[in-house]
């Protein structure tokens, strides 16, 4: 005697395996189960910022025209639902989350990335815990500003890109330390030699960075690489060749946050230690 109650099946989410598109199946593929995202720390409002994309077809352009409000305001329609099963585009996913991680604020970010470790990450839930005010200051980097940095895509990722703020990991990392090509050793020994003589890290970071400018310009380097290019016989490269001396030196990766934040961070007893261990070496 039961009415039927109306209802509607939804199209299966779809894959690109290979070349061919088959649905996504819970027996092959990690990204059918929402614990998968949770695990590899995908922030939850971005994923669902995700879902959204593909379950309606106007959702970005709501959401462009309504950048402040919940996606639980978003009107949802049947209408504007693929019959055909929507593709699952994981870059897509990595690049709506980056952007969500990006836009928290210091407090937020660190927050969330607290209650992740606990739950899935311990070696990162101890290092955190160890000192929650220094980490905080390393993800405040470029943070709650008009263009803020975009380098976590998932909790995950943070790990990996901020071990070098922590000594046990650098020391263990350092053996491991490449220079550009481009520059003998004997250079880089020169240009951190006059560096660590002279670098202030109570400069405003133009002044910082002028100083920078200065110690390339004296060990040979062209201050800027429209001069290099102009001449690349008279000079042993740019200011930018110089910072990435540094860069290398300090976080043992050619690629970091701001230098002048970084450095800040580590203070200057720890960043002169560096500078005179890879001399050394």
């Amino acid at each position: 005697g039961f009415e039927r109650p109306k209802y509607g099946h939804l199209p299966v989410i779809m894959k690109v395996d290979e070349g061919v598109r088959r649905k996504l199946s819970k027996r092959k593929d990690l990204e059918a189960a929402v614990s998968y995202f949770l695990e590899q720390g995908y922030p939850k409002y971005g994923f669902i910022e995700y879902l959204l994309t593909i379950a309606n077809s106007n959702y970005e352009e709501w959401r462009s025209e309504n950048p402040t409000l919940s996606y639980l305001d978003f009107p949802m329609s049947f209408d504007k639902m693929s019959l055909d099963g929507a593709l699952f585009d994981l870059a897509k996913v990595c690049n709506i989350c980056k952007e969500i991680i990006a836009k928290m604020s210091t407090e937020e970010v660190s927050k969330n990335v607290l209650d992740y470790a606990k739950e899935y990450d311990e070696e990162l839930y101890s290092l955190i815990n160890r000192d929650y005010d220094y980490f905080k200051q390393i993800m405040s980097i470029e943070r709650e500003i008009e263009k803020p940095r975009k380098d976590y895509e998932k909790y995950s990722d943070i790990l990996p890109l901020i071990k070098f703020f922590y000594n046990e990991y650098y020391n263990e990392m350092v053996n491991d330390i490449t220079f550009p090509e481009n520059v003998s050793m004997e250079t880089v020994k020169k240009v951190l030699g006059e560096y660590v003589k002279v670098f202030d890290l109570n400069l405003s970071e133009e002044d910082w960075f002028a100083q920078m400018k200065e110690v390339a310009v004296s060990c040979g380097f062209a201050s800027n690489a429209k001069e290099f290019k102009k001449n690349r016989e008279a000079f042993l490269g740019h200011v930018g060749d110089v910072a990435a001396i540094l860069r290398m030196t300090v976080t043992l990766r050619l690629q970091s946050p701001n230098l002048y934040f970084v450095m800040q961070i580590l203070g200057k007893e720890e960043v002169t230690r560096r500078i005179e261990n890879i001399i050394k070496k």
